[in-house]
């Protein structure tokens, strides 16, 4: 019997590239992108003991919304709940709701946890996956990733027979 493990922890993450490894065929690629940590619009504001202090992060009035196919309306709001710098993990709610001329009809909350990762972090952790001749670019770029870009992408290979 498997031992439970929370969301958003660090071995399913690892777990998950060595089954992405198991099911490429020899010589197959993967792409895999990565928003770092420290961009803009991230959480990075909240690493420090007393920023933390703010979480949870109040509601916003209102979230996106759209209209179903059906003439519902559809809103999806997010807030940051928790955030621990020393395993990089991040908490969010999540609140869904449907509306039916203005009439609140149905609402649902959920929970998200994630691990943020840094570039070098990635790349480890895709060579203990096994893959080979790993590149890193910028964005959707080919040009080389610096500290100013938000969005890095990796191209790593399983090794060929």
């Amino acid at each position: 019997m498997r031992k439970f493990r929370p969301r958003g922890h660090r071995d399913h993450d690892l777990e998950a590239l060595q089954r992405f490894y198991k099911h490429l065929e020899p010589g197959g690629t993967l792409v895999l992108d990565n928003e770092v940590p420290y961009s803009q619009g991230s959480v990075w504001r909240y690493w420090p003991k007393d920023a933390r202090s703010a979480l949870p992060v109040a509601w916003r009035a209102s979230g996106n919304r759209r209209r179903g196919s059906d003439g519902a309306e559809y809103e999806l709001r997010s807030r940051l709940v928790d955030l621990d710098p020393l395993t990089q993990r991040v908490t969010y709610e999540i609140r869904a709701t449907m509306r039916r001329d203005n009439t609140l009809v149905a609402e649902e909350d959920y929970s998200l946890q994630m691990t943020l990762y840094f570039t070098n972090e990635i790349e480890l952790m895709l060579k203990h996956a096994g893959f080979v001749n790993i590149e890193v670019r910028a964005g959707y770029s080919d040009a080389a990733p610096t500290a100013d870009d938000d969005f890095v992408v990796c191209i790593a290979r399983k090794p060929a027979p």
